[in-house]
């Protein structure tokens, strides 16, 4: 079953996001300065999109051509038990058709649709195009010989990945194997600079945003529910690279009263008592 690029809703399926307070604290060398230009969190896919594209072009007025970019993915099909039950093929039914309005707000006033040309179906891996640029979906570390072809060819303008699915923190051997053949691999990925990055995590029973917009720092946000039932974005603090897992969870458990702080036993708790008050509501009729 070859992929296709769908149709998606421009407001993303989270809960609407408001971040609190314009003030961010910024890293200059070892000095902390106060900064007002820090990007926000973006509140729905259409801003996303929107928010790439932007960060995408400065990087490419810049001199950047190979990029690499992480779209955090609207939910579809989710059940109770898995988010994405499709795996990387349902998720490319997200994250195709976002690739596709990057592509379209790059090359405004370009004619023609975006093409796609499928690399790897089983992986979703596919090179989408319009007007000289491409950006290739999910590449895996199996795909690399067609990225490096892709690289070479003078044509593109802009050669960027969405969602690369490889991995190598923390593994001896890492998706690119050992020795020589790892060195030239991670060498050529190098090559690829993040422009974009927004990724969701749950961590410690908290939810965690991790934002990066070219040319700024990387920002972390906690996201809980407000007075008002909306989702509001907590900023936790910026860092020239991006904080990995064990980072992310001792910055939360820093913050005195808040839920990752808490013991197994006392979250165990705050979701029991946030799941039965959730069952005493009243279902709101269907329109």
């Amino acid at each position: 079953m070859a992929l296709a690029i769908s149709s998606l809703s421009a407001t993303s399926s989270r809960a609407t996001v408001n971040v609190r307070g314009a003030r961010r604290d910024h890293h200059v060398g070892h000095r902390r300065v106060a900064c007002l230009a820090l990007p926000t969190l973006p509140s729905s896919t259409k801003e996303q999109i929107e928010q790439c594209a932007r960060a995408i072009l400065e990087a490419q007025a810049n001199g950047i051509s190979t990029q690499a970019i992480e779209l955090n993915l609207p939910l579809i099909g989710a059940t109770d038990l898995d988010d994405w039950p499709g795996g990387v093929r349902q998720q490319y039914a997200a994250l195709g058709p976002m690739v596709s309005e990057v592509l379209k707000r790059i090359n405004a006033g370009t004619d023609g649709k975006p093409q796609q040309r499928i690399i790897d179906d089983a992986d979703a891996v596919a090179a989408i195009t319009l007007g000289s640029d491409v950006i290739v979906s999910f590449p895996t570390a199996e795909v690399l010989d067609d990225l490096r072809a892709i690289e070479k060819q003078a044509e593109y303008r802009l050669k960027i990945i969405a969602n690369p699915q490889w991995n190598t923190s923390g593994a001896i051997i890492g998706d690119f194997g050992i020795g020589p053949w790892r060195k030239r691999a991670e060498n050529f990925v190098a090559k690829f600079e993040p422009v974009y990055y927004l990724k969701e995590q749950r961590i410690q029973g908290e939810i965690v945003r991790t934002l990066k917009v070219y040319p700024n720092d990387w920002q972390v946000f906690a996201l809980a529910p407000g007075a008002d039932n909306k989702i509001v974005a907590e900023p936790l603090g910026t860092f020239t690279k991006r904080p990995l897992y064990d980072e992310l969870k001792t910055l939360l458990e820093s913050r005195e009263g808040s839920v990752a702080s808490m013991n197994w036993v006392e979250r165990a708790k705050r979701e029991a008592t946030f799941n039965a008050k959730s069952l005493q509501q009243t279902p709101k009729e269907e329109s």
